[in-house]
């Protein structure tokens, strides 16, 4: 079976043409380049109306994700956007909704429809003081190169999740306090395996409830101090299912997590930098609790105009139900992005993530991509990219290996 792959010559040849159309006497200086790759919303009375219509076509190697079955296919996605927004006074509004509707020429299956729609508002309480409030509803399919699970489903695993989260964002000087509260309602639908059995993912079915508290100080300096601390706790509605009844594990957990960081702004360069300590502790005595140390980093370089660089590095406890494990992520993502004329721009990157599980899986993920954005007018604008991506797992048959290339126009109504 043919397979495209983005060879070591392509992506070396990419980021030489990328370095060459760099002027290296700052010839872009003189040249403000203008923002035309968004238009303004529509007005409509007193409402600002932004929609839109995104068309992707993809041709992938491994639909499935599979270390065995691999099957190539082409896909095309249709994604519709709607958001319409209301000021009153010094408060904001704002109606989004999207559904992404995905369909495959062959393994027809994989075909999804997903859909997103939140409310949110921004009340200004006073000058100093604004509270923040969103509902949204998510459905949604886990990404097949995304799902961990050792039994291979017939179709990809589907999820609903309704959110509704808010809290108070005061600032009466250089002191900023954040303190955002959320509930969440996850749901998932059964499924059958490709063998024909009956696979069970209700006993996944949680509620979250959690607390996100931020501290930060803007000093007159390029750096400006900040603490965060997280919390939440995770109610599972049963307990995992153990081949014949619901009578297995019991994944309700608690999380908290404390990170004290620097945010950084010198002009060209800018970001954060933080450490702290997280950990995951199970209400079940036979899952493993886990504690980590939490890393995070964030580095945006402008190195010359019309070039960004982009560094980020994370290091993190989290949560599998899927596998009854806590697992520590570490990622790490380098992109850069030069823009060659205002209408035309380059981007490549790479990303590397480790996911090391206490239950002994221990998975290394890495993935390369290359593309170009092209603006034809304020309300057209075309995309292209090569993306390859790799799964080294130490568990059998959970290894793959999927590249894609897409091109796609994105319409603005």
């Amino acid at each position: 079976m043919n397979k495209t792959v983005p060879s070591a010559r392509f992506i070396t040849a990419y980021i030489a043409l990328c370095i060459l159309l760099h002027n290296p006497h700052n010839a872009w200086a003189g040249d403000k380049s203008s923002d035309t790759s968004q238009p303004p919303p529509q007005t409509f009375g007193n409402f600002l109306v932004s929609s839109g219509l995104k068309l992707e076509q993809h041709y992938t190697t491994n639909i499935h994700a599979s270390a065995q079955n691999e099957k190539n296919d082409l896909v095309t996605t249709l994604t519709p956007t709607l958001a319409v927004q209301k000021n009153v006074r010094d408060h904001e509004f704002t109606f989004e909704a999207s559904a992404p509707i995905k369909k495959h020429l062959e393994t027809h299956e994989e075909d999804t429809v997903d859909a997103h729609v939140s409310l949110s508002a921004l009340v200004t309480a006073k000058r100093s003081l604004k509270l923040p409030i969103s509902i949204s509803y998510d459905k949604a399919y886990i990404s097949r190169h995304e799902d961990t699970s050792l039994i291979t489903p017939l179709k990809p695993i589907q999820t609903r999740r309704r959110r509704i989260e808010g809290g108070f964002i005061y600032a009466p000087n250089r002191l900023h306090i954040q303190l955002i509260g959320h509930y969440t309602q996850e749901r998932f639908k059964n499924g059958t395996s490709s063998n024909g059995n009956a696979i069970i993912y209700t006993d996944d079915d949680h509620n979250n409830a959690g607390l996100h508290t931020k501290i930060s100080y803007h000093t007159a300096s390029i750096v400006s101090p900040f603490l965060a601390f997280k919390t939440h706790k995770a109610n599972f509605l049963r307990a995992s299912y153990n081949g014949t009844s619901f009578n297995g594990n019991k994944r309700d957990h608690r999380y908290g997590a404390a990170l004290a960081g620097i945010n950084f702004d010198t002009g060209t360069l800018s970001g954060h930098i933080a450490a702290g300590y997280n950990m995951l502790r199970y209400g079940d005595n036979a899952l493993e609790d886990l504690s980590a140390l939490q890393l995070s980093a964030n580095l945006d370089w402008k190195p010359v105009e019309r070039s960004n660089i982009a560094l980020t590095l994370s290091r993190t406890a989290m949560e599998n139900s899927i596998i009854e494990s806590a697992y520590i992520e570490t990622t790490a993502n380098a992109m850069l992005r030069y823009e060659v004329r205002n209408d035309l721009a380059l981007n490549t990157g790479a990303t590397f993530s480790h996911h090391n599980y206490t239950s002994g899986r221990d998975d290394m993920i890495y993935e390369g991509q290359a593309g170009m954005d092209y603006t034809l007018n304020t309300a057209i604008q075309a995309h292209a990219n090569v993306t390859s991506r790799k799964r080294n797992s130490d568990v059998q048959n959970e290894d793959y290996l999927v590249n894609t290339i897409m091109v796609g126009i994105t319409g603005s109504l």
